[in-house]
């Protein structure tokens, strides 16, 4: 009698704890991914006027931290996924702000966290711009066969597939790393690939705010960091010409003398030039 009484106690204490818990609605939900997501376009913005700084880092860091807290206060997968996603995205703008102030180390901590947090969300899109980043580090280290290689990289993540606006980044990256381990055949048969899927993309669709940056302004000033690279010098500065007609007006916030301290030239070839500063004469080093 005793142990029965004991079970029939015991049970009914387990329903009272553990009934609710089963049956309750996720604490987090869509409305928390949406409002995680726009604190990132905000970062986004103050990266386009202030650029990478040890403020936006910790902002961005935050973030991440925020998503992945989340996680803990119960979700569905779907909700999960989406903050993995959320919180890849926030790391990876970490990381690129590491990788625009010149903290290399870091920032491939970071583009490794970013990557592995991409992953776990499924985000091919987030996927896409890690290995973008990896190609960007990778040539301002001077490390320009894992450019291509990072570059490759990109091409292969599904957005591409699915949107030649990627694809087209993907491959003017990899036109830079083929541009300066000389090797011209691969850097003109990739930029050609570049202009070719940027013709097929719909240029004013939805995209995440950190591919802003990107389109034809940018894609022609890469052409001519190419062209330059390979020795084409007339091609490169007319093409240089012709990107800084072609910077859409909301980039064009930064000026004084050139080169804008902590801004120099070599900075330019990671793809950022015609979002902050001015491209010099090409005929320079």
């Amino acid at each position: 009698m005793r142990r029965r009484n004991f079970l029939t106690a015991a049970t009914g204490t387990t329903a009272a704890v553990a009934v609710p818990f089963v049956g309750a609605a996720p604490r987090v939900g869509t409305s928390d991914v949406i409002r995680l997501r726009k604190g990132l376009d905000a970062l986004m913005e103050l990266d386009d006027t202030q650029g990478g700084h040890e403020g936006l880092e910790r902002a961005a860091l935050a973030g991440a931290k925020e998503a992945l807290e989340k996680q803990k206060l119960g979700a569905t997968q779907r909700i999960r996924q989406r903050l993995f996603s959320v919180a890849a995205d926030y790391t990876a703008t970490a990381a690129w702000s590491a990788l625009d102030a010149r903290k290399s180390g870091h920032a491939h901590a970071l583009l490794d966290k970013a990557l592995y947090l991409a992953g776990m969300g499924q985000d091919p899109i987030v996927e896409m711009r890690v290995w973008n980043s990896y190609a960007m580090l990778a040539h301002q280290r001077g490390e320009h066969t894992e450019a291509v290689d990072s570059g490759q990289a990109a091409q292969s993540t599904p957005i591409t597939k699915r949107d030649p606006f990627f694809a087209s980044l993907a491959h003017a990256r990899t036109a830079i790393g083929h541009s300066s381990l000389g090797d011209r055949q691969a850097a003109l048969r990739s930029l050609g690939h570049a202009h070719e899927a940027l013709g097929k993309a719909h240029l004013d669709e939805p995209r995440p705010s950190w591919l802003a940056f990107y389109g034809p302004a940018e894609l022609t000033a890469m052409t001519a960091i190419v062209r330059d690279r390979i020795g084409d010098s007339a091609e490169a500065e007319a093409a240089s010409h012709k990107a800084l007609g072609a910077i859409p007006h909301q980039f064009r916030r930064r000026t004084g003398p050139w080169p804008p301290r902590g801004s120099p030239w070599p900075r330019s070839t990671s793809g950022t030039s015609t979002r902050r500063v001015p491209l010099p004469p090409m005929h320079s080093s």
